[in-house]
């Protein structure tokens, strides 16, 4: 059964990139993470200097995601861990997680911490709503899609989970405010224990969706 799950294509990738597992495999590997993260903590900084500088986020947020996109779909790797159908299951547990994760958010509104309407007005609800799918998948992609199969190779399963969720939570930081790290970081472990639980980034990318989209209309 270990080799069973050793080898599934959706939890880390193709088979055949798993049958090595020598010293300089593992270098590899964190050598690309490290560049991984360095490249997507330069789009959040990008990003979130263009909300500096008076842009609205509906622009900069659609670029952040199409390159996470783009660049990670680039690695067939990637495109092969994404194939097939999530079952209704893996869905179903993507969209519970999503609701929980609303609970904490709804905490923060009703404590007065500063909600989305800080950085994007209210008026603009309506337009970033379509977005909000673009980049949970986008973020999803390259987090849990690419950097979580190949940091568990690296370094197993939970050092996989705490490192991507570190850069998860870091890569909000400049737009959310450092306030909400320790938040960022505690949602992605959740669901970084989802894809390593269920195999599925498309349940990853519901959870966060659901969660981003609620946040909207939080009482």
């Amino acid at each position: 059964m270990a080799g069973v799950v050793r080898h599934r294509p959706d939890r880390d990738g193709a088979a055949a990139s798993l049958t090595s597992s020598a010293p300089e495999d593992h270098s590899l590997a964190t050598l690309q993470l490290l560049l991984g993260t360095s490249a997507i903590l330069a789009l959040s900084l990008a990003r979130a200097a263009a909300l500096r500088w008076g842009a609205i986020d509906i622009a900069p947020a659609a670029a952040f995601a199409i390159l996470l996109l783009v660049g990670s779909l680039a690695l067939p790797g990637v495109r092969q861990g994404l194939r097939g159908r999530p079952t209704n299951r893996s869905l179903a547990l993507g969209v519970g997680l999503g609701a929980m994760l609303l609970i904490p958010g709804m905490w923060m509104r009703l404590r007065g911490v500063a909600g989305p309407e800080a950085y994007l007005s209210s008026t603009f609800a309506t337009a970033w709503a379509p977005l909000v799918g673009l980049v949970a998948t986008g973020e999803e992609v390259a987090l849990r899609g690419w950097m979580q199969p190949l940091a568990r190779r690296a370094w197993g399963p939970p050092g996989a989970i705490l490192f991507v969720a570190a850069v998860f939570a870091a890569i909000h930081a400049p737009i959310y405010g450092w306030v909400a790290l320790p938040l960022d970081f505690g949602v992605g472990i959740l669901i970084g224990c989802l894809r390593d639980y269920t195999g599925s980034v498309a349940s990853c990318a519901l959870a966060h969706f659901v969660v981003d989209l609620g946040h909207w209309w939080l009482p």
